[in-house]
């Protein structure tokens, strides 16, 4: 493919030029103001290189570039000007972080000697972009397909808890909600370290001592350990680590933080959980009312918008009380919700109402139906009119 590269100067017989030496070895657009070119730069194209002269009306080629690095941290960014002073230099280098540094008059082979080696560096930036978001996409998908393997019933609350927790997020305009649903999926990850058989037991309410009760306290901590294995997630781990810290300060980690300190994530994490946690134990409504009356738990902030998002969506109206509609297995479709919760014959939870069925629920069901005893039909929540 044929580099892409973007040229501004406010002087059109340079730009003319540019086109001449240049339009046979590389795809280029021009611009003849930082204005202009921001306009191009927040389109769809994407640019292997941009060079920038450094004085121009306006805006000047170091303001550019700088807006360059926070629209397309991965272009590489050349500057060319007419000073030959240090100081100007130094700061297209500091401010821009700018690849190259070129003094008018810049001959031909010079300048694609340049760019050359800017479409080296793009190229090369990509690549490692690349590998650790496949890296990273493939950590992921073998944690949660070895938790759904090893625990089906966690792996139902986490899709269910990444699916509230990222619409909350959203609400709430956080930063960075991908982390926050991930965090969300990944919260379970550290059963995976703890003895079936004492999950079992855990399960079943039965008498735990003093030992197996702070074992089973440590699973976030056992999972954030997990998850700081992994590059980029180090944000992530920490949320799965304080996911059950009480905004006031009580819970695990038992280490001082709270109120705010407590990582964000976590704060939406922490009423989310509790809710499905008493979800399965009776219903949403009992949850909420638990909430209630423990708000000294809960972000005051996250708590509010939490509560009006579960009461509008979540199955308190008319609408969501109405009876499931009895579906066979057969005939689920993504986007269905369901009504009631998915389980086995012998009483096994799959998944969680509310659930919003995606294809990988959908597989995850004939995948389990193959292996355990579903109980048919599955009940899904009637379309609103």
């Amino acid at each position: 493919m044929v580099p892409k590269l973007l040229i501004v100067d406010d002087n059109e017989s340079i730009l003319m030029g540019y086109q001449r030496n240049l339009r046979k070895r590389y795809d280029l657009d021009s611009a003849t103001s930082g204005e202009a070119a921001l306009s191009l730069l927040k389109s769809e194209v994407s640019y292997a290189v941009v060079i920038a002269d450094m004085h121009m009306p306006n805006m000047s080629g170091l303001e550019l570039l700088q807006h360059v690095r926070e629209i397309s941290p991965d272009t590489t960014r050349i500057m060319i000007t007419g000073d030959a002073d240090q100081k100007t230099a130094i700061d297209a280098v500091n401010h821009g972080q700018v690849f190259r540094f070129l003094a008018k008059p810049c001959g031909p082979e010079e300048m694609i000697e340049a760019i050359d080696a800017g479409v080296r560096q793009h190229q090369l930036v990509r690549a490692e972009k690349d590998l650790l978001e496949q890296t990273l996409s493939g950590a992921v998908e073998a944690m949660t397909d070895l938790l759904s393997s090893v625990d089906p019933k966690a792996f139902g609350c986490a899709q269910l808890l990444k699916y509230r927790t990222t619409r909350v997020a959203r609400l709430l305009k956080a930063e960075r909600e991908w982390e926050i649903g991930l965090a969300a999926l990944l919260s379970p990850l550290g059963r995976l370290t703890i003895s079936p058989k004492l999950l079992r037991r855990a399960q079943a309410h039965e008498t735990l001592n003093t030992d197996e009760h702070a074992l089973l306290e440590r699973i976030p901590e056992f999972g954030a350990r997990l998850i700081r294995r992994i590059p980029r997630l180090e944000r992530v781990a920490d949320m799965v680590q304080y996911q059950n810290k009480g905004f006031d300060g009580s819970g695990f980690p038992h280490d001082g933080v709270r109120g705010l300190d407590i990582p964000f994530g976590a704060r939406i994490l922490k009423p989310l959980s509790d809710v499905i946690s008493d979800e399965q134990d009776r219903d949403l409504v009992y949850g909420l009312d638990r909430l209630f009356g423990h708000q000294a738990l809960y972000d005051p902030d996250v708590f509010h918008v939490v509560k009006d998002f579960l009461e509008a969506e979540m199955g308190l109206n008319s609408v969501h009380r109405a009876p499931g509609i009895p579906t066979p297995l057969d005939d689920l479709k993504e986007g269905q919700v369901l009504a009631a919760q998915v389980v086995t014959q012998e009483g096994m939870l799959i998944l969680l109402p509310g659930i919003r069925l995606s294809a990988g629920h959908i597989q995850l069901l004939y995948n389990l139906a193959e292996l355990l005893n579903l109980r048919e039909p599955i009940l899904i929540r009637p379309e609103r009119s």
